[in-house]
């Protein structure tokens, strides 16, 4: 994020009667095993090996530099290694901040994330090209079939087999922070198959989920609150999310926020009504709150969405 959201703004504390009210659905993601091959020794040789053979892995990255050429999607996206004496103006912790927030990656299993040169051929309106762009990359794979529909039992249909034969990189994402700052930013998702069809390629400028500030302007009445949201430059209200107990409660606010910014006004001031009941879940009873229950801010800054390898 190039906005100023770095600083941690102490905990709010109000004391309020107030139920908790939690519904927040999270992708599970699933590693699947990217296979080896041998090394063609010829460009022509190369063309016809399994485009498997470039996906990215954990070895091709070294002290947070691509050592390796990796790509997805036959080459449409590609990473190269950097020439060892350029070095990136935006640090590693600041880009993989940005890299692991990105809405792109929700629920799919982090990969490698290092410094290179990036190329991608696909084109989308809107989108700069990325050209040897110097950048960070992050890769993240999602579960090739998950939350589906049943099929019928007369159903042929074979997505496992058909995705392994025909979409090399089906699953796989990536997000490129360009290293100097106001330079591209971009996610790309490669043709991958989702529940027995095909999800076509996508490339969009980048963006990240980030925890912002908010202000109570009110006590809790009917089971809710209000607050007024401070939104970063160009930023959208992404969601509210509440929970806790009869003691403490926690809301975080969280912000949709370009990479990089347009032509924007500077931090934006809304008012939202949080409700604290057991909505979406009836059947839960809330807290025994008390006029000393407390409410407090959950953590601010970028939210991690793609799940660490191990998790």
């Amino acid at each position: 994020m190039r906005a100023a959201l770095r600083a941690a703004l102490a905990a709010v504390v109000v004391p309020v009667a107030v139920a908790v009210a939690v519904a927040v659905a999270v992708s599970v993601a699933v590693s699947v095993a990217v296979p080896a091959i041998a090394a063609a020794t010829t460009r022509a040789s190369a063309d016809a090996v399994s485009r498997a053979a470039s996906l990215p892995r954990p070895a091709d990255v070294v002290r947070g530099r691509f050592v390796a050429s990796v790509s997805l999607d036959g080459g449409v996206l590609e990473v190269a290694p950097a020439p060892a004496g350029d070095h990136p103006l935006v640090s590693e912790e600041r880009a993989a901040e940005e890299i692991w927030a990105s809405p792109v990656l929700q629920g799919d299993q982090q990969g490698p994330l290092g410094y290179g040169l990036v190329t991608i051929s696909f084109r989308a309106r809107g989108v700069p090209h990325v050209t040897r762009l110097r950048a960070w990359v992050g890769f993240a794979r999602s579960s090739e079939v998950a939350f589906c529909p049943e099929k019928s039992p007369s159903s042929t249909s074979n997505p496992q087999k058909l995705s392994g034969q025909a979409l090399s990189s089906s699953g796989y994402a990536a997000v490129v922070v360009g290293a100097k700052n106001g330079s591209p930013a971009v996610t790309y998702k490669a043709p991958s198959m989702f529940c027995g069809s095909v999800q076509p390629a996508a490339l969009a400028l980048a963006s990240e989920v980030v925890s912002v500030p908010w202000q109570a302007l009110t006590g809790v009445a009917n089971q809710s609150i209000q607050l007024r949201v401070t939104l970063p430059a160009c930023a959208s209200l992404e969601g509210i999310a509440s929970g806790g107990s009869a003691k403490v409660t926690t809301i975080t606010v969280t912000a949709l926020v370009p990479d990089v910014h347009g032509r924007c006004d500077g931090t934006s001031d809304v008012t939202q009504t949080v409700a604290l009941g057991p909505v979406g879940n009836p059947g839960a009873p809330p807290p025994l709150v008390t006029a000393s229950t407390i409410i407090r801010h959950g953590p601010l800054g970028p939210s991690r969405l793609a799940v660490a390898p191990g998790s």
